[in-house]
């Protein structure tokens, strides 16, 4: 697994990295501002991607499995290029803005002298700003707050993130009107541009017990469309994150705990279609739906604070299902 922490380069980041790494048995802490080679955000140090890539691989073969990296990112390109070259290195990769609440950010500089506190200001207001208009078009990773000078409590919501326990509930009526409300809001948000918004995943499967997330499939022209949706969704409360290997979609997250997963996909692309057709198999196939049921109950036990993994296994099954649906087996 690979953390990545964009931030500005303060002691209280620091602590939080090196402490998030100091969590796992076989942990790293690979620090990018120490190690600096190129001009970036007021004078900042960045380091290449093959470089960092390097960093990161050293660790791997140390039997360090698991990587946390600390950087300032001023666009989403500039983490959208570490992801896909980390990518190389480990399929488990995720990404945090660190945002300082007003209260957390003045008692930071209160502790520095005011040259030093003026500088840091400055630089905190111009990294806010690229932060800010980079989430509107792109994934400057996810948003969790510093709430306090001690490195803990951010350190146990960032792990907490991370290693949310997967848990499938009960059936819950009021899923389908979730969806419905949520696809009001979508559909208005995103006027004129979406052809369809679907409800998928297990939540629109009736009595099928789920993990209470509401699965959103949203069919565009045009994939390229994409980035023309990630302001609007964003005001709706939908992060982008931009995994690598999502070339055939794109993936936003809601809610913390999350409550919504959101997918936007091209109208009559492959990834529509599997999709759509793995809903239509569980829901017409009694067999199908309960060897999916037996899968994911397995799944959890194996993975229950593993997300990647738990989605990871599941994929032999949505092959066999899918190809069960259309004849092919």
């Amino acid at each position: 697994m690979i953390v990545i922490l964009n931030s500005l380069d303060l002691s209280v980041v620091s602590d939080i990295a090196r402490g998030l790494a100091d969590r796992y048995d076989a942990g790293a802490f690979v620090d990018i501002h120490r190690l600096g080679t190129q001009s970036g955000l007021d004078g900042a140090s960045v380091t290449p991607c093959d470089e960092i890539g390097k960093l990161v691989a050293s660790a791997k073969q140390r039997d360090r499995a698991h990587v946390v990296i600390k950087e300032t990112f001023e666009t989403p390109e500039a983490l959208k290029r570490l992801r896909v070259c980390l990518s190389a290195y480990d399929n488990e990769i995720y990404a945090f803005r660190l945002r300082f609440t007003a209260e957390t950010f003045e008692r930071v500089c209160a502790d520095l002298d005011p040259a030093s506190g003026s500088v840091v200001s400055a630089a905190y207001a111009q990294w806010l700003e690229a932060q800010e208009a980079g989430a509107c078009s792109g994934d400057m990773g996810y948003e969790m707050l510093i709430r306090s000078a001690d490195p803990t409590a951010t350190i146990v919501a960032i792990w907490n993130d991370i290693h949310a326990p997967v848990e499938l509930v009960p059936y819950q009526e009021q899923w389908p009107e979730m969806f419905l409300r949520e696809q009001a809001q979508i559909l208005a948000a995103l006027h004129p541009q979406p052809l369809s918004v679907e409800h998928i995943g297990s939540t629109a499967i009736p009595h099928m017990p789920a993990k209470p997330i509401i699965d959103i499939l949203v069919s565009l022209d045009r994939l390229e469309d994409a980035s023309r949706c990630i302001s609007p969704l964003r005001a709706l409360g939908y992060a982008f994150i931009d995994y690598p290997q999502n070339t055939d979609r794109r993936f936003f997250r809601k809610g913390t705990p999350r409550s919504h997963h959101l997918h936007l996909v091209e109208q009559g692309s492959a990834s529509e279609r599997d999709h759509l057709d793995f809903r239509d198999a569980i829901l017409a196939n009694d067999v199908l739906r309960q060897e999916y049921l037996q899968l994911k109950s397995e799944a959890m036990h194996q993975h229950k604070d593993r997300r990647a993994l738990y989605g990871e296994r599941k994929g032999d099954f949505i092959r066999h299902a899918l190809a069960t649906y259309r004849g092919e087996e």
